[in-house]
């Protein structure tokens, strides 16, 4: 019994207690954190799962959520399906104990890592091992969301923990031969249902199969169980994403589209970059030894998101010092004993065979898979199992250091905390808790629109709340070559019924007009509406086809242009502001543009209302340019402004205004951190007859 449990190393009591409190402390984090509204739920997450249950928008919309609408849809149904029947304070909280799942698989492979430990000691340094896993940027930043990167890594460390668990049966004993066979296929099915959600995780299966080699070369040889395995694995990737491959397959001619093109070939998209986030991975050798170390202090943009973590430059150190210190003289020795036939015998650990072969094996699968992910991907939080058991690999190479229990665990304790002392968590969307999970607010204009063709720019969450008969094309990707490319541009060159934009406001980049005019269309910013989407200001206006005889649009007047919520119909595109205030929006630096969609009258007087300046530019004029007049504008008591133009060119429509001492509150105040080059904050212009 002692010897089974020590292979084991825990009971089910105390994994059901460690579990209780693991969701828990996890899923209050997580309610902690607020409400989700990260930029790939808004983008993807929810649009998947929307199309989960209704296959045939495959069929209608080109490229709605991005090249990502076409990932596998199934992982993000749960939290979909969760939305409809919980209020938001439910689903943080029913999410946040999921990833609670986490902490336990943590705390079961410290556990069986720590079997030669005192019972109370591999209790105490489990937990702790866990806890510290768990405390990484990445992870409390996803607490209670939709990032898949949360959810699947128990997919993946409790296979590794049953196939540490299992021993080789007696060929005689065929109960335990049977238990074997399949507890190696269900680590299997698990491995491979995490690839089937998250393509990314066959990082993982990858340092799986040398591991495996790892135990196949320590333990009796056993080929069936690595068929047993890995033949699961497949299983359990076809389970998940086999009919998904099947019908992009289908659709697309590729079972991954629009994804590794380069290998399928597929006549529906040519000359697509998928590579994302292989931005983040490591390009060089260099690359590859600097990055831990770069992490520490968070520079980007080697991170995907602003944070800092040590844990990985310790364990690059913890390493160099064990190959310097330990493998190094061992390897001298051995060079020696060959040449001068030294007999003397080399230290050797004492401990059980099993605990050998579980540090071999850990240590080979997280060794591989971060080594392929570094060069593959990059992207920390997609490297979080590895992350998780960053706490259990440090202590295991504090100990092959120092082989002093008591000072090993005084060391892990020194190096964990210096690590959470200076780790600053990365940052995902959040909102206060809300009554409802997406107020999206779609005007009854649009509800009671039919046919109708919407060309986008970005995001996707707000689809499902839109009729069912509408179609969706993301304007810029018809830029790109291929069949699906050529159907996107059909759709748009014949639609017979309303076409409208669908646009996250403000707009920084005025190419999505261009891309407008390409196809001989243009907006009409008489017919406009905004909506709110979350915490999104979206704008959606009538589209209309350029014919020859068609004069430019010219503004009515009265016009007011508000700048609070940036859903400005009569506004191509702004440059040099930075993002709205409630307020309004802080100029950027000398130069500030606005691009119009209309045209200016020739006559008109133009008022500016700024409720703030930075700096001394309360007391200096604002030089405004409109067609071929410069105007200057001082501010009143009440941080208003008027002047008339009487223009002399037509078709103006850019206001441009010059700053004169632009300022950075660090100017002002060496305390303040923030560096923005501020000048005045523009709350609204009224344009009225002069």
């Amino acid at each position: 019994m002692q010897s089974q449990r020590r292979l084991v190393g825990f009971t089910f009591w105390e994994i059901l207690l460690v579990s209780l409190l693991g969701m828990a402390a996890i899923a209050k984090w997580g309610m902690h954190s607020g409400q989700d509204l990260g930029p790939d739920l808004v983008n993807y997450h929810f649009y998947n799962a929307y199309l989960a249950f209704h296959k045939e928008r495959l069929l209608t919309d080109i490229f709605p959520a991005g090249i990502q609408g076409y990932l596998n849809p199934y992982l993000y149904v749960l939290p979909y399906w969760l939305y409809k029947v919980l209020p938001p304070r439910g689903v943080g909280l029913t999410i946040g104990a999921l990833h609670g799942l986490c902490f336990i698989s943590t705390y079961v492979i410290a556990r069986l890592l720590l079997a030669d430990w005192s019972l109370r000691s591999g209790r105490v340094m489990a937990f702790a091992c866990a806890a510290f896993g768990v405390i990484n940027p990445f992870f409390l930043a996803m607490i209670g969301s939709t990032f898949s990167d949360n959810l699947t890594p128990p997919l993946i460390l409790i296979p590794l923990a049953l196939v540490m668990m299992v021993r080789f049966p007696d060929p005689a004993d065929l109960p335990s031969t049977r238990k074997y066979y399949l507890s190696l296929a269900l680590s299997g099915l698990m491995m491979g249902a995490a690839v089937g959600f998250k393509l990314c995780n066959c990082s993982f299966v990858l340092g799986l199969a040398v591991a495996w080699l790892v135990k196949f070369r320590i333990c009796k040889k056993d080929i069936w169980g690595g068929v047993a395995l890995f033949g699961a694995v497949g299983m359990g990737f076809l389970m998940v994403n086999g009919e998904w491959m099947w019908r992009l397959y289908t659709e697309f001619h590729s079972p991954l589209f629009p994804f590794y093109n380069q290998i399928f070939h597929s006549p529906m998209i040519k000359e697509i970059d998928t590579n994302v986030p292989a931005w983040a991975a490591a390009h060089s050798l260099y690359d590859f030894f600097v990055y831990p170390y770069q992490w520490v202090v968070g520079i980007p943009p080697k991170s995907e998101w602003e944070f800092t973590d040590s844990r990985f430059a310790i364990l690059y150190s913890l390493i160099g010092a064990i190959l310097i210190f330990r493998f190094l003289p061992n390897a001298i020795y051995h060079i020696n004993k060959k040449l001068t036939g030294d007999n003397r015998k080399v230290m050797v650990s004492k401990r059980d065979n099993y605990i050998v072969y579980r540090w071999s094996f850990i240590a080979a699968w997280a060794a591989i898979s971060y080594i392929f992910w570094i060069d593959q991907f990059g992207a920390l939080r997609y490297l979080m199992p590895v992350t998780l058991l960053t706490g259990i690999l440090m202590l295991m190479c504090v100990q092959i250091l120092v082989r002093h229990r008591f000072v090993t665990t005084v060391l892990w304790l020194v190096l964990a905390s210096v690590a959470l002392a200076t780790m600053k968590p990365a940052y995902f969307g959040r909102v206060r808790w809300k009554q409802s999970w997406y107020p999206v607010h779609v005007p009854e204009q649009l509800l009671a629109s039919r046919d109708t063709l919407y060309l986008k720019n970005s995001l996707s969450f707000m689809i499902p709340f839109f009729p069912n008969d509408a179609q969706y094309v993301g304007l810029g990707y018809l830029a790109l070559q291929g069949g699906l490319i050529e159907k996107g541009k059909s759709i748009v060159n014949n639609h017979q019924g309303p076409i409208r934009t669908l646009l996250l406001v403000p707009m920084t980049d005025g190419s999505f007009y261009d891309d407008l005019q390409k196809y001989g269309m243009r907006v009409d910013p008489r017919d406009c509406v905004s909506f709110k989407g979350g915490v999104y200001p979206f704008l959606s206006c009538r589209v209309e086809r350029i014919t020859l005889h068609q004069q430019p649009i010219t503004m009515p007047l009265p016009t007011t242009l508000q700048f609070t919520e940036a859903q400005i119909p009569w506004i191509k595109v702004t440059k040099g502001f930075y993002y709205p205030e409630p307020a309004g929006v802080w100029t950027k630096g000398v130069d500030s543009e606005i691009d119009l969609l209309g045209v200016l009258p020739r006559h008109f007087k133009l008022k500016i209302t700024a409720p703030y300046f930075l700096g001394e530019n309360n007391r200096l004029p604002i030089n405004v340019t409109i067609g071929d007049q410069t105007q200057e504008m001082v501010f009143g008591s009440g941080n208003t402004a008027e002047v008339v133009f009487h223009l002399n060119t037509a078709n103006a429509n850019k206001i441009i205004l010059k700053i004169p001492k632009p300022t950075s509150p660090h100017q002002l105040d060496p305390k303040s951190r923030d560096e923005r080059e501020l000048g005045m904050m523009l709350n609204s212009i009224i344009i009225t007859p002069a």
